[in-house]
């Protein structure tokens, strides 16, 4: 394989260590526009991890909706503009109006990072306001075409991932490069899943949580009969 193979969505035994690109590659804008593409994820879900194996998978730019909202509010439209030029736009939104296709990323709601070991405050505890549901149901409802992640697969199989991703997002004109994101993807931030390490999470909490995640799987029974084992799995 020579340094200016690119390895396709359907390569898949093909060895992605056997590239000489250098890693990490070049990120910029693509040179053409693309479907706007919403990459959704939960707070907390640690997305720059996510965003840099997209950006690293096509050498293409992510953005941020409330970052280009806020430009927007300030006069500054260069960021909406460039929104199809991007791979992937991230959003915590439940509404889809601002794209028109979508990489839904679920992570289990229980899950949080290392440096987080205490349940967040009623204040801004998301997953007892409902919105953890709330953000999945509307999503997987929502009459985008739609490519599921389930978190816990792209850390436990990234590539196998990866090329789902690839396929989902490629286009002819975008090179993947399964070496540079791989990169990334083997490395994913230490993350807690026994509760008894996490601070502030009692029946009360685990009774909203899991009833959000009994809707999300009446949802998932329709649309993504192949997410009910792992959600069902979250439940504790």
């Amino acid at each position: 394989m020579s340094s200016n193979d690119i390895l396709t969505p359907l390569d898949t035994k093909v060895s992605y260590r056997e590239g000489k690109e250098d890693c990490p590659r070049e990120v910029k804008l693509g040179e053409t526009s693309h479907p706007v593409t919403a990459l959704v994820t939960f707070p907390g879900a640690d997305t720059a991890w996510i965003r840099r194996i997209l950006e690293q998978l096509f050498g293409e730019t992510t953005d941020d909706l409330y970052e280009i909202t806020a430009d927007l509010k300030s006069g500054n439209a260069r960021r909406v503009l460039q929104m199809s030029r991007n791979i992937a736009i991230q959003t915590h939104s439940v509404r889809d109006k601002n794209f028109e296709r979508a990489l839904v990323v679920i992570r289990n709601p229980y899950s949080v990072e290392e440096r987080h070991q205490v349940f967040r405050p009623d204040f801004i505890d998301w997953q007892k306001q409902y919105l953890w549901g709330d953000t999945y149901v509307s999503w997987l409802s929502s009459d985008l075409p739609l490519h599921v992640v389930v978190y816990e697969d792209l850390v436990e199989s990234p590539l196998t991932e990866l090329i789902k991703i690839a396929d989902f997002l490629s286009t002819t004109d975008r090179k993947v490069n399964y070496k540079c994101a791989m990169a990334v993807a083997e490395k994913p931030p230490n993350m807690i899943y026994d509760l008894r390490q996490i601070t502030g999470i009692y029946f009360s909490e685990r009774k909203n949580i899991n009833n959000n995640i009994d809707k999300v799987l009446q949802v998932a029974q329709t649309k993504f009969p192949e997410l009910v084992d792992r959600l069902d799995s979250y439940k504790v």
